[in-house]
């Protein structure tokens, strides 16, 4: 990728599988992934956020390049009436599909909310058109020659409510046993803190307690010292 691209839009969503799990969970059907979309059309995602976006290029080695260009890809929003709201599909063509590491096909992508989903779909219209190539073709309508994408309006296939409802599910119960975990093991640390606490002030007061003990112990013995001499 030039120097002179930059990043039109940014961040995670969820992917569907192309196939489930051994045991066809719906959980298993959604990964989530960082996406990048660049100014040249170049559609990106990494398994994880990069350290450092602003350096990064899509020829990294753990990239995986969905797209050389979006402008080639057909985009279908799924109406937020149907099964899986704030989602798109995008249809990636085989002339589109880099060498060597990518996907091609059907994809169905997961925003995070109405505000992202309409970023996202807005940063793909953005994308200035590909390079024409320099092979002569016939010429396009009037009209079409700088037409972005194609954003349809689809309905969801049966069962990807309930599969992002799972995923989703399963994510919050995560989170809130994570959050249950860190306050057990605060509770715990103060736990063992008051008991050193205990421990150190139990060894102080015993210690004054022998010092004490001593001191009359001596007193007692000079004092009876001192009748013996009289």
């Amino acid at each position: 990728m030039s120097n002179s691209s930059s990043i039109l839009m940014e961040g995670s969503m969820m992917k569907r599988k192309t196939s489930s799990g051994l045991l066809g969970s719906l959980a298993n059907k959604y990964v989530t992934r960082y996406f990048i979309l660049y100014s040249n059309g170049k559609f990106v995602y990494y398994k994880e956020k990069p350290a450092n976006t602003a350096n990064i290029t899509a020829a990294s080695g753990n990239a995986t390049i969905l797209s050389k260009h979006v402008g080639e890809c057909t985009i279908d929003r799924v109406s937020a009436s149907k099964e899986v709201p704030n989602s798109f599909y995008i249809t990636v063509p085989a002339t589109s599909v880099a060498n060597g590491k990518g996907n091609g096909g059907k994809i169905l992508l997961v925003t995070n909310g109405p505000g992202e989903f309409t970023q996202w779909i807005l940063a793909f219209r953005n994308v200035p058109p590909p390079t024409a190539a320099p092979a002569p073709r016939s010429q396009p309508a009037a009209g079409q020659e700088n037409k972005p994408p194609p954003v349809k309006e689809v309905a969801a296939s049966g069962g990807d409510k309930a599969a992002a409802a799972a995923s989703t599910a399963a994510a919050a119960a995560k989170k809130e046993q994570l959050e249950k975990e860190a306050v057990a093991a605060k509770a715990k640390e103060r736990e063992k803190l008051e008991a050193e606490k205990s421990a150190v002030e139990k060894e102080v007061r015993e210690r004054l307690e022998r010092e004490e003990k001593e001191k009359a112990q001596a007193a007692a013995a000079a004092k009876k010292k001192e009748k013996a001499q009289a």
